[in-house]
């Protein structure tokens, strides 16, 4: 099947630690903040920008002060390169980084805290991960943070009965498309079925040949789910997936109770 393109990442993007801790994003433009209002306590929240040879531009900036920031720290790190540390209520230079990707992480101790920091970035093109390959016979029941790639079924030439094998990608609002899709045909998909369950709640049920519309999901994670009968196998199916953004592991909670739902 054909390469996925990465997600086009020409528009700005807001990034927020409080709300997207976790999150891996190709940009090439965008503000990265703390969040609204003051900072927390005890918090270690992080994104992550996938662009080349950024420069970063603080537009306000207010982080605990202590000896070698040892109380509230921002760190900057740039993927290669050296880190960061920041901390007090002075405006940082600009900072020129090099490389492909970079990191921006807050970590506070548990007292006292301020309005933190927002940060603009201007990156000269984005690098977005390699595409995953992704097989449900080989990687049955894996949790996979990934902006794109393939998820086939994995037999040759034909899918085996009895089969309930499923893998999840997290990854926020993915559009997927159907190179290829053969799996034993039935009114209500009753036989043998593809179900894509967006957050843990099924939303697509797949069976039949022939091409299939894109579908566009909305959420933080997806599972693409096989499950076959005692009788009857086809070639089975590809599907290529492209996000907008990497999510958090840390979103998954809720979407473990597919075990039971799917």
């Amino acid at each position: 099947p054909p390469t996925p393109v990465p997600p086009t990442a020409g528009a700005a993007v807001e990034l927020f630690l409080a709300t997207d801790n976790g999150a891996v994003v190709p940009a090439v433009a965008g503000s990265v903040s703390d969040g609204v209002g003051d900072y927390a306590n005890d918090v270690h929240h992080a994104v992550t920008v996938r662009g080349a040879n950024c420069l970063l531009t603080f537009t306000s900036f207010n982080v605990e002060a202590g000896s070698n920031c040892r109380f509230d720290a921002l760190h900057i790190e740039p993927e290669g390169g050296p880190s960061r540390k920041l901390c007090g209520g002075t405006m940082p230079e600009p900072i020129q980084l090099t490389g492909g990707a970079f990191t921006v992480r807050l970590v506070t101790d548990h007292s006292v805290t301020r309005s933190g920091f927002e940060l603009t970035f201007a990156c000269e093109g984005t690098s977005a991960p390699a595409p995953f390959g992704l097989s449900l016979r080989e990687d049955a029941g894996r949790v996979v943070p990934a902006l794109s790639g393939i998820i086939d079924d994995g037999y040759s030439p034909v899918y085996e009965n009895n089969l309930d094998e499923s893998v999840t990608v997290i990854g926020r609002d993915c559009l997927l498309e159907f190179p290829s899709f053969d799996v034993e045909n039935h009114g209500s998909c009753d036989f043998d079925v593809v179900t894509i369950a967006v957050d843990g709640e099924v939303q697509e049920r797949m069976c039949g040949s022939g091409p299939k519309a894109p579908v566009q999901l909305t959420g933080g994670s997806f599972t693409v789910r096989l499950v076959t009968d005692g009788s009857v196998v086809r070639p089975g199916f590809s599907i290529a997936f492209t996000c907008e953004a990497q999510t958090a592991f840390g979103t998954l909670a809720a979407m473990h109770k597919h075990t039971a739902s799917l």
